[in-house]
């Protein structure tokens, strides 16, 4: 998902033309922290069996005035958007079996093993972190970012 906003005040037009540094060291100072609150509630939103999804999603500045939150692990689409039926290694499901349902060895293995089998019939589930918290902080962003608009007016303008 993508949070774009666009500025359509004539007052906020003519700033950017007259000291267009002005508005945009404003502007990426208030959506970087936009950026870094979506992250934070993706964070909070996120699966959390192991910490290495969560721990890979960060804002950083793609542009001028362009920012993106994502997560890093190659895993991180398949836990947002699901999968459809194929069979993973058991092995690599033996530390969500261990750490998850706490079982040891053989119990583990086999457990992984049956999970393995149940997901080459039936795919995963999806579970959404990444979207809702963009759609949930979507507002706050607009917020921060009219904030950032008005302190440049106020810089641009001295008013």
């Amino acid at each position: 998902m993508h949070i774009r906003y666009q500025i359509e005040s004539t007052k906020a037009q003519e700033a950017f033309e007259r000291a267009p540094e002005v508005m945009e060291r404003n502007l990426e100072r208030f959506l970087s922290r936009g950026s870094q609150e979506v992250a934070r509630e993706a964070r909070r939103a996120a699966p959390k069996a192991f910490s290495n999804l969560v721990n890979s999603i960060h804002a950083f500045r793609v542009g001028i005035l362009h920012w993106r939150v994502s997560p890093s692990v190659k895993h991180a689409p398949f836990v947002e958007d699901g999968t459809r039926p194929h069979f993973p290694n058991p092995e690599s499901l033996q530390p969500w079996v261990e750490r998850v349902l706490g079982l040891r060895d053989k119990e583990a293995r086999d457990k992984a093993y049956l999970i393995a089998r149940a997901i080459s019939r039936r795919g995963t589930k999806a579970q959404p972190y990444m979207r809702p918290s963009a759609e949930k902080m979507e507002s706050r962003v607009f917020q921060l970012l009219r904030e950032g608009v008005d302190a440049g007016l106020q810089e641009a303008f001295g008013q």
